[in-house]
């Protein structure tokens, strides 16, 4: 199952950084406008975020909407200790780290519990809320302690959904994915944040 896993990864890690700059262009256009609609329609105090890269939808457009409607965004970073530690945003130089990821240099921490909806980053997802993302476990390993209450929005393009992907145990499930074609939402989930 892990080389299969692998192969997925591989194959739509590639086609998302092929996709034509026109078509994600107006992806990512959808996208941020469902994510700013979801801002609105949970009405969260703080969000947590992403910078992207790797074909991954680009979120500045849904950065700059939160700030407009003063909601704090925080993106996380990626800590010796092979933990995600969230930083605020707004304000502080970028930076690459060692994984090519950018990241706010500040030393500022935003505590996981104190963000009300979690944007999170993935490679592949199925209507359940399952997904998968690069392999390294970071965000299941800094959501597996997360509140209750607490919004899990996974956000991709819609060519990465598939009809299940495999799941192990301290996997985190999402509780909505946005794509640039649709919002999908879990069996269940409350929209209302605490």
């Amino acid at each position: 199952m892990t080389d299969n896993l692998d192969a997925v990864r591989r194959d739509i890690r590639a086609q998302r950084r092929d996709l034509p700059s026109a078509r994600r262009a107006v992806a990512d256009a959808a996208i941020n406008r469902r994510l700013a609609d979801l801002v609105i329609e949970l009405a969260p105090s703080s969000v947590s975020s992403y910078l992207s890269t790797d074909g991954e939808p680009d979120l500045a457009a849904f950065h700059q909407e939160c700030a407009r409607v003063g909601v704090a965004v925080a993106v996380p970073v990626m800590a010796p200790d092979r933990t995600l530690e969230f930083r605020p945003l707004a304000g502080h130089p970028l930076a690459v780290n060692s994984a090519g990821i950018p990241e706010p240099q500040t030393t500022e921490v935003v505590e996981l519990g104190s963000i009300d909806v979690v944007v999170t980053p993935l490679v592949a997802f199925d209507a359940g809320g399952n997904r998968v993302g690069r392999g390294g476990g970071w965000y299941d390993r800094a959501l597996s302690n997360r509140r209750a209450d607490q919004c899990l929005v996974g956000v991709a393009y819609h060519f990465q959904e598939r009809a299940v992907v495999p799941t192990h145990a301290g996997d985190v499930p999402l509780d909505l994915v946005v794509t640039d074609e649709l919002i999908h939402r879990s069996s269940g989930y409350d929209t209302s944040v605490g």
